[in-house]
């Protein structure tokens, strides 16, 4: 039962990847455009400058449009969020470098959208921060340096984080807290924590904790999830661990090294 349930979750992840790669370039032949600190993004935006900010940089105002950073960079200068998305459905945000917010990129309520190859780093409090926010991917995100979580799920739903990269982070590299979340091939290093599950029927699959300073995987009265084929190497505490009242976790083919 396990090893169909995984086949077939790989399946779809395979048809998942070469939409997501084709998504990659470019916004639909959109121009790179000048953007100020504090703007509400309406349309398909391309950025054409760095921004440095003393508030919330970047409101996304509206379902189906994509925010294409270009690469550049958007720091904060006394606070706030990076890029706010709050009640928006089907957006892609792609090619951002978000540092030194309180939080680099947040979701707020939002649904079936796209987190691609963006980067958020040395914010005081999280890197990716998705709170009662549905059915999104997340793939080719960089969270480091972070003061607190680099990826937080918070009361989310059935969404998937693929090949992200949680690095250098002051606690937890990944964090759920919510129903039906799929991780596949994320990494957590020398975080204090890897990955900490706080939800229900959550599959991880092909994920990597290594040298961090706590617990590889910690499962915290946490239930009916699925861990197969994760990796925990060289953890200062457990490899995994579960604490509190868990109950119908099924753990296969993981392995624990050096931990």
């Amino acid at each position: 039962m396990d090893g169909e349930r995984l086949r077939i979750k790989r399946a779809y992840f395979v048809q998942i990847v070469g939409l997501l790669i084709l998504l990659w370039f470019g916004v639909g032949g959109v121009s790179a455009m000048h953007v100020s600190c504090g703007d509400y993004i309406n349309t398909n935006t391309m950025l054409d400058n760095d921004l440095s900010c003393y508030a919330s940089a970047i409101y996304i105002n509206a379902s189906y449009i994509t925010f294409d950073c270009n690469g550049y960079r958007i720091t904060g200068l006394s606070g706030g969020t990076g890029i706010i998305a709050e009640n928006k459905n089907n957006i892609i945000i792609k090619n951002c470098i978000l540092e030194d917010f309180y939080n680099g990129l947040h979701l707020s309520a939002t649904n079936q959208s796209l987190l691609l190859n963006n980067t958020a780093q040395y914010n005081f409090n999280l890197g990716f921060y998705i709170s009662e926010s549905d059915d999104n991917t997340l793939m080719y995100n960089t969270a480091k340096n972070n003061s607190y979580y680099g990826f937080l799920l918070f009361v989310s739903d059935n969404n998937t984080l693929t090949y992200n990269t949680a690095q250098y982070n002051l606690d937890y590299g990944f964090v759920l807290g919510g129903l039906n979340n799929a991780l596949t091939y994320n990494t957590a290093q020398d975080n204090i924590g890897g990955f900490k599950l706080t939800g229900i029927n959550n599959t991880l699959s092909y994920n990597t904790a290594q040298n961090n300073i706590g617990n590889g995987f910690f499962l915290s009265s946490s239930s009916d999830n699925t861990l197969i084929l994760n990796t925990a190497l060289g953890n200062s505490n457990s490899g995994f661990i579960l604490y509190g009242t868990n109950s119908l976790n099924t753990l296969t083919y993981n392995t624990a090294q050096n931990n």
